[in-house]
């Protein structure tokens, strides 16, 4: 298969670039199949990093199967926003965006299959395509694009880091600063699934996150974050950086110690309740209209689980 790079997309990775492009291939596998010497660009190889500039010719050889179709599944979702080429739902916590290893369906995926057929006439005309990710015990507003151009033009907004994002958050301890802006950088943990901004860390990239306090309790915290960059958990990374770790949160609060997930999917424990991480809201331009557009999700009841029974008010 062969693309032309617009100018919409100058600038792009070349995984960003081609997912959306391939819609049913992820970037893990794009980079999987560049790596293996099944893309080219302009006719040399293309290493898995490397960024497209306006006018080049992408030749892909599509050596791997793409990813499965997921069944729909009845799942409630609450629907924010919904128009023909994009919907916005408020994920609950502890539903998983995708299958992941053993897990099979049950997810936000499945879920937004049911939901976009609810509004065909065909089954499976629209797939939904989910241009960015929520951790599993986060509830919060997720876009999700109806067509290929739609996708497109969500993923070069998340790329370009244009999309404005808001999240609340209960943490443990009072922050006593009115605002203030956390700038480590965040790597992998060695021998973990998890990131860290310790020294430590393997292949650490720049991070930002500002804070702003909404209201003090004895013992807590509400505070709003605004990442300006987008790493694996940096929110809550860094938000247990500085001694002020999330709610509930038994992978990187400091009282938890150095507990590790067990499986692919990295779910809590049973005997846990969901962190208090909530994306509250996200700002963007249509990738159609390109009318800016800012989507609220209200905070469910049980993000205030994390409290207990009054402690900490």
């Amino acid at each position: 298969m062969r693309f032309v790079v617009d100018s919409a997309h100058h600038g792009l990775r070349i995984d960003t670039f081609l997912s959306s492009r391939l819609r049913n291939y992820v970037p893990a596998r794009i980079q999987r199949m560049a790596a293996g010497g099944l893309i080219s660009v302009n006719d040399a190889p293309c290493p898995p990093d490397r960024r497209m500039a306006r006018g080049e010719e992408v030749l892909v050889r599509l050596a791997e199967p793409p990813e499965p179709f997921y069944p729909p599944e009845p799942i409630l979702l609450e629907v924010l926003y919904d128009d023909p080429w994009l919907v916005a739902v408020n994920k609950p916590a502890g539903l998983l965006v995708h299958p992941a290893g053993p897990i099979e369906g049950g997810t936000l995926a499945n879920a937004a299959q049911a939901l976009l057929d609810g509004q065909t006439v065909l089954p499976g005309l629209l797939r939904p395509g989910i241009v960015h990710r929520l951790d599993r015990e986060t509830s919060g507003v997720m876009l999700i694009a109806k067509d290929s151009a739609s996708h497109a033009g969500l993923t070069g907004e998340f790329e370009r880091s244009a999309v404005e994002k808001s999240y609340v958050a209960l943490v443990a301890g009072r922050i006593e600063e009115d605002e203030t802006t956390i700038r480590h950088p965040i790597g992998q943990r060695p021998g973990s699934l998890l990131m860290s901004s310790e020294t430590e860390a393997l292949g650490p990239r720049p991070a930002e996150t500002i804070i702003r306090v909404l209201r003090r309790f004895r013992t807590t915290t509400l505070v709003e974050a605004r990442p300006r960059s987008g790493r694996k958990h940096q929110i809550r990374v860094h938000l247990a950086a500085i001694g002020h770790p999330v709610l509930g949160d038994v992978y990187y609060s400091t009282a938890s110690g150095r507990r590790e997930p067990v499986g692919h999917s990295a779910s809590l424990p049973s005997d846990t309740r969901r962190h208090a991480l909530h994306a509250a809201a996200i700002a963007f331009h249509h990738p159609i209209t390109n009318a800016a557009r800012r989507i609220v999700a209200p905070v469910p009841s049980d993000f205030w689980s994390a409290l207990g029974d009054g402690c900490g008010k």
